[in-house]
């Protein structure tokens, strides 16, 4: 149900350059931010990820949803903002807040070397988000959402059981 970008061969140098991320290991997410997300569940699989390979930088790239927003303000982000103080990830993790205009996700999803979608709905049917990162050719870590089970094989990624850490870690 929803379209993707047409990427051919995408340079993840060029795109690392762009975005000033060089010499970065890029895992990425993105789109409109809250809590069924499963975003803590990445951060929390960073810290002996990070011990191994110090470069890993996790992008969380998008505004909080406009209802949360609205209903919660910023309160999921924030718990998010804790956690990663908490496992001492300042410079590992970095938050893009702000609505991502479609033209600009493509240069993110370039220069992700790994895309993660730690949802936490079985019943997510589709999404946009997914659909654009396998458009961009980012192997994927995804939690075992319908949709997700429906695109994602052994060639494209890995998918995981929800709110585990531990095999995102892995």
């Amino acid at each position: 149900p929803h379209k993707v970008f047409y990427v051919p061969f995408p340079s993840k140098d060029n795109a690392k350059r762009k975005l000033n991320l060089n010499g970065r290991f890029v895992v990425s997410t993105f789109g409109m931010i809250s809590c069924d997300k499963g975003i803590e569940y990445a951060i929390q699989a960073l810290p002996e990820v990070v011990a191994k390979y110090p470069n890993v930088l996790y992008l969380i790239i998008g505004a909080t949803h406009p209802q949360v927003l609205k209903n919660e303000g910023e309160k999921y982000r924030n718990m998010l903002k804790r956690l990663v103080v908490k496992h001492k990830l300042q410079d590992n993790v970095k938050f893009y807040n702000k609505y991502i205009e479609e033209r600009e996700i493509p240069d993110f999803l370039r220069a992700t070397d790994a895309y993660v979608y730690p949802m936490l709905s079985k019943e997510q049917a589709s999404s946009g988000s997914l659909s654009d990162a396998m458009s961009c050719a980012c192997p994927t870590i995804a939690t075992k959402s319908q949709y997700a089970e429906s695109v994602i094989n052994h060639e494209r990624g890995y998918l995981v059981n929800f709110r585990n850490s531990k095999q995102i870690r892995d």
